[in-house]
């Protein structure tokens, strides 16, 4: 049997949408919150569908483990359960739909900088799948009472880094200063720098201390774009990765926060056209590329910058089908969720999504999400908000607090 709930959404950068207000309370610190224990398992009940006895069992044995330790065991069942649902309640995710085949790997038990670095990169692999994209998420180690687990200080797992001048000018990616700052102070700067430098992966103990480590060239899928047709856009000689792995999102499941949980679907175009190359605060590329489409940009009612981000996402398109590396467009993953939630409608199950995540950041209107009213109501299992570990005793999880799609890495950059 199934449980039903909802959304994710694809629209804004990684780096820097402004923060929306929490809608949920604060989380306790003294241990998992018997409440989301139950409806968890509760949830977890209905899926698998378990008989009372055993329910009945499974409630009582974790009841006892908290009162013994302050927290309790997933087992990998029950993870790979609560993941799924995390992905499915996921009010801002257009891609969710697949939350079903979504692929759950356990490395709870990988703790060590470079155990987490090594499974980070595996996760890479197992994602790619020969450019058919696996969706995948792998979880590391929970925070338990007083005991926070180690964090990624990335955005995601592979990303481009962004060197600030003295002059306020920004090589690479505007959004990705901070985390390329960070990095440096962990000893890592390249001698020569260009605007696509791939960032380390930087991993912070729960002690805090941080390590920086390289990123190998086989698990980045660096893209060449490049235009069908108008080719002189090919010698600004722009790449980009093969897929968005959002690396410091975590998971709240049956009142257990796993602060590191990476986790990958594939890109929507416009997701690159519109938005990483496009948005002032990132690579800010729009004008230099529509120069190259012979586009005049003298005049903004020649309304040049619409196309040239609809040429810039004819290149991402092609360029993406030609290295065989999945993503979709715009109009398929809008019109392939919208039959997704009306079949749910069908079922009697309401699917939740955040408007503004479900229409795209060109053609909107086009697309069948635009015209639709969604309820968006928050519900756990979820992805969540961290703090870092040295301000776990400070801070709790808490809902969604920056923009950012598990699915598309859509306002996930860096």
């Amino acid at each position: 049997m199934d449980t039903a709930a909802n959304g994710c959404p694809w629209v804004a950068n990684l780096a820097s949408e402004a923060p929306a207000a929490p809608l949920a309370a604060p989380r306790r610190t003294d241990g998992p919150d018997p409440r989301e224990v139950r409806e968890f398992f509760e949830q977890y009940k209905a899926y698998v569908d378990m008989d009372e006895d055993a329910y009945g069992a499974r409630i009582a044995e974790v009841a006892a483990e908290i009162q013994a330790t302050g927290t309790y065991t997933h087992t990998t069942d029950e993870l790979t359960v609560g993941a799924k649902l995390a992905w499915y309640n996921h009010s801002r995710c257009v891609g969710k739909l697949y939350w079903r085949s979504l692929t759950v790997r356990d490395c709870r038990d990988v703790t060590t900088p470079e155990g987490i670095r090594d499974e980070c990169f595996e996760h890479q692999r197992v994602v790619h799948n020969g450019g058919r994209i696996k969706p995948t998420i792998t979880i590391f180690a929970p925070d338990a009472p007083g005991k926070p687990a180690a964090r990624l200080r990335n955005g995601q797992i592979v990303a481009y880094a962004g060197y600030k001048n003295e002059d306020g000018t920004v090589l690479g990616d505007g959004g990705a200063v901070e985390t390329t700052e960070l990095a440096q102070s962990c000893g890592w700067d390249p001698e020569h720098k260009t605007p696509f430098d791939v960032l380390p992966l930087i991993v912070e103990t729960p002690d805090g201390e941080l390590s920086a480590h390289s990123v190998p060239d086989d698990v980045v899928w660096e893209i060449a774009l490049e235009h069908p047709t108008l080719t002189d856009f090919n010698a600004l000689g722009l790449k980009w990765y093969g897929f968005p792995s959002i690396a410091n999102k975590g998971m709240s499941i049956g009142g257990i926060t796993y602060p590191t949980s990476p986790f990958t679907g594939w890109y929507l175009a416009p997701e690159l056209s519109a938005r990483d190359f496009s948005d002032t605060y990132r690579y800010n590329l729009l004008p230099e590329i529509a120069e190259s489409f012979g586009i005049d940009t003298s005049d903004r009612r020649s309304l040049w910058q619409d196309r040239a981000v609809i040429e810039l996402t004819t290149a991402v398109l092609h360029s993406y089908d030609s290295a065989g590396m999945r993503m979709d467009d715009h109009y398929t993953a809008t019109e392939k969720f919208q039959k997704w939630v009306d079949a749910e409608a069908r079922r009697g199950r309401t699917v939740d999504a955040d408007w503004s995540w479900m229409i795209p950041p060109i053609s909107a209107s086009l697309t069948p999400v635009f015209h639709t009213e969604y309820q968006n109501e928050y519900k756990l299992p979820n992805f969540v908000q961290v703090p870092r570990t040295a301000l776990v005793e400070d801070a709790e999880p808490e809902i969604e607090t920056a923009a950012v799609c598990p699915f598309t890495g859509a306002a996930a950059s860096v």
